[in-house]
């Protein structure tokens, strides 16, 4: 009996000092594991930062697996999104926005991310589901205004589409696509003057290659050849080595009978890099 109570409280003795240090190495192994988590954080943004990608997604996903449980990986499933989209992964970087989404539904950059993505795939219905979330949380987001608009266009949905585009010539008169968006639909209406105008009005704030194009075309082929010159002429002064305003002067000379000025004007075209789908709708 004497000796049992000597063994007794040796045994006790010797299993609390296990159990401690049991509770010591694991309280270790969290800190480690934390450490762990912020070190392949900071690596996959050094990675992503000098474009990296292959690595910067290595460390993301082993990031992803070492505290799947993690509240902010919302934020890294949206980084490896991006990252794969980088990697020409669309697969991938939808598979990543759709994660990240389901642990945060209203994120602005993972919606807006998606959309973007939706499109590039020809996806339009669907990212037009992202961006009537997005407005649907707040109707002042620029982007998704403008987006929208530009997808109801691309699903010919004009009158939705010119709602968003007034907005925005309303609501952010510095973003052309509002103007440019509504030229479009005037266009579509047969109201030429009205898109003349409004081209204008878009360049007036932002000098665009691809508007004075738009512009010239239709001044010219509504008769109004001097307006025409002379907007090219401002065009051209702007950017001087565009091929495809050299085009619209090669078409202008034609326009006039001047035959040799257009062939001048149309060997400069080509050397700066006209458009040939243009070169032969325009029959030059």
């Amino acid at each position: 009996m004497t000796r049992g109570k000597v063994i007794c409280p040796l045994l006790l003795i010797i299993f609390v000092s296990v159990a401690q240090s049991q509770n010591l190495n694991g309280r270790d192994f969290a800190i480690d594991s934390e450490k762990a988590f912020e070190v392949l954080v900071d690596s996959a943004e050094y990675y992503s930062s000098i474009k990296n990608w292959k690595d910067a997604e290595r460390t993301t996903i082993s990031a992803l697996r070492l505290k799947p449980a993690n509240k902010s990986n919302w934020l890294l499933w949206a980084n490896l999104a991006e990252i794969r989209q980088n990697l020409d992964d669309s697969e991938g970087a939808l598979e990543a926005y759709n994660i990240g989404l389901s642990l945060q539904p209203n994120s602005i950059n993972m919606l807006s991310g998606r959309a973007a993505l939706l499109i590039s795939e020809k996806k339009m219905d669907d990212a037009l589901t992202d961006l009537d979330l997005l407005l649907k949380n707040d109707s002042t987001l620029e982007w998704p205004r403008m987006i929208r608009g530009m997808v109801l266009m691309e699903l010919k949905n004009t009158t939705d589409a010119e709602k968003d585009f007034e907005y925005l010539k309303k609501n952010h008169p510095e973003n052309t696509q509002g103007y440019n968006g509504l030229a479009s639909i005037a266009i579509q209406n047969g109201e030429i003057d009205k898109a003349i105008t409004l081209y204008s009005e878009s360049l007036k704030i932002m000098p665009d290659e691809t508007i004075y194009f738009y512009k010239v075309t239709l001044l010219a082929d509504n008769g109004r050849l001097p307006e025409a010159s002379e907007t090219l002429r401002e065009a051209m002064k702007a950017f001087p080595r565009n091929g495809n305003l050299y085009l619209l002067r090669a078409y202008l000379h034609r326009l006039n009978y001047q035959n040799e000025e257009a062939e001048i004007a149309l060997k400069l075209a080509k050397e700066y890099g006209a458009d040939q789908t243009l070169i032969d709708r325009m029959k030059l």
